[in-house]
């Protein structure tokens, strides 16, 4: 006797076999949702529809139960991943705009981690597509995507710190690795301060050990904390050189710098590749 599994039956039931003979677990029916359609044959058209129409955000199809017809063609307007209509979706059942996004972003609380889901495997399946329709939607809301960036430039100066130091380096076609924005805290963590003058509390700045523009590497071992204007006085000359020409400058402040980066006196100078 087969055990039937794996369904909600909330949401699906057991019916009679549909036209394409799709056989649950060997029961000989098909699973069904509520409103008698086939699970399978909802999936493999919702596939199809996706692939047909993967350069657009939207794409006419059957004029929806309201009868919302588009520009007089006889079909509604529909969003290709979820299929509902464009004009049901702005305003359902004389709903305002602003009622229904509101119960739309509820939903989307509610059932955060099934909707995130959703939409990681359609981006996984049509990463092209997803470019195109964000690059599209950045062109159209400019002012919207400053403010996002601006907030999350905010909300994760760690990240952004990482990624901006790590795209000048590929500018400048210098060696890197790819190490995550943990792992940079960690390893600023052991900078009590500005690694050259000494100062702590004051804006700090992350500064390549050897300069980028000198053939340094951005690498874990060459990043060291240091202020601001420590930082931008310092440039792209050698550590040494400049560090000694400094008033605050001491032998025992250098050996500690050179211990924090894992260096000598003698390698000082030479390229980190870890």
């Amino acid at each position: 006797m087969n055990t039937v599994t794996g369904f909600n039956p909330e949401k699906f039931f057991l019916g009679s076999l549909c036209r394409r003979g799709h056989d649950y677990q060997g029961t000989g029916k098909t699973l069904r949702f509520n409103n008698n359609a086939c699970k399978d044959c909802k999936s493999y058209w919702d596939k199809k529809r996706q692939s047909d129409h993967a350069e657009s955000i939207h794409y006419l199809g059957n004029l929806c139960r309201r009868g919302h017809n588009h520009q007089d063609s006889g079909m509604s307007l529909r969003y290709t991943v979820s299929d509902s209509c464009v004009q049901c979706s702005s305003c359902v059942q004389g709903e305002s705009k602003e009622a229904h996004n509101e119960r739309s972003r509820a939903y989307y609380r509610a059932n955060t981690g099934r909707t995130a889901k959703r939409v990681k495997a359609y981006r996984l399946a049509n990463p092209e597509a997803t470019k195109r329709r964000c690059r599209s939607w950045q062109l159209a809301n400019p002012e919207k995507m400053r403010a996002g960036n601006a907030k999350y430039r905010q909300a994760h100066p760690e990240k952004v710190r990482a990624y901006t130091h790590l795209r000048k380096a590929k500018k400048r076609n210098c060696s890197y690795s790819n190490f995550s924005a943990a792992e940079l805290k960690v390893h600023l963590a052991e900078f009590d301060g500005c690694c050259y003058c000494g100062k702590i509390g004051v804006d700090m700045h992350l500064d390549h050990f050897l300069p980028l523009a000198a053939g340094g590497s951005h690498v874990l071992s060459n990043l060291v904390l240091a202020c601001g204007t420590c930082n931008m006085r310092k440039h792209d000359r050698d550590p040494y050189e400049w560090f000694s020409e400094q008033p605050f400058f001491s032998q025992k402040r250098w050996k500690g710098l050179l211990k924090l980066v894992g260096k000598t006196q003698k390698t000082y100078n030479q390229i980190p590749l870890l």
